[in-house]
């Protein structure tokens, strides 16, 4: 069981008619959440997605198990990194969320509940190694197919960056297929929940 010190409760409030003394209007909305703070060394990047369980009424557009990128900030001090994450609808039952740590070619996948105000690490972790494919052409980049699909959603992440790759979608193709641009010999990382 991990402990996290910098889980807080955060409101705010938007969508409330409020002016100030000139006459300015804005609008405001209530709005709840907990935040946690990852620390990374230089070299690491670790980006955490909450999964979800999609309610019977949602079944039949949505998969049963959906996920969701947590946004955060980013602090850098002493050659260490800071991630600010938040989680914005807090559940009684506790929130699962799934840690990405990427280093060089290796990742560190973890699994974990975010309840009151601590984070338990619900399975050991696991170490994944990377491979690349090489590919003896002189072309940089590939334009792969994908095809995006709701009901099993396949995420690709650039071990870099952290960032996922998306599929570019036309605008005139209604059967939603899209093209990845990938950079040849270089490492990816993709995984899809299923259940």
């Amino acid at each position: 069981m991990t402990v996290c010190e910098n889980i807080d409760i955060i409101k705010c409030v938007f969508n409330t008619k409020i002016s100030n003394k000139k006459g300015v209007y804005c609008y405001m909305e209530y709005i709840q959440g907990k935040y946690f703070s990852v620390k990374d060394s230089k070299n690491v990047k670790t980006v955490i997605y909450e999964i979800n369980k999609t309610p019977e009424s949602k079944l039949k557009e949505l998969p049963k198990i959906t996920i969701q990128r947590l946004e955060y900030i980013e602090k850098v001090k002493n050659n260490q990194k800071r991630r600010i994450f938040f989680v914005d609808k807090i559940k009684k039952s506790g929130n699962k969320l799934l840690f990405l740590s990427f280093e060089g070619n290796k990742v560190t996948l973890n699994m974990a509940i975010l309840k009151d105000s601590e984070i338990k690490y619900i399975k050991k972790p696991i170490l994944i190694t990377l491979n690349t494919i090489n590919n003896n052409s002189e072309e940089l980049y590939k334009e792969i197919n994908y095809t995006p699909n709701a009901k099993r959603p396949i995420i690709i992440i650039d071990p870099e960056t952290g960032n996922e790759i998306r599929a570019i979608t036309s605008q005139e193709n209604k059967s939603n297929n899209g093209m990845c641009k990938i950079k040849l010999n270089k490492l990816y990382f993709a995984f899809e929940i299923k259940v």
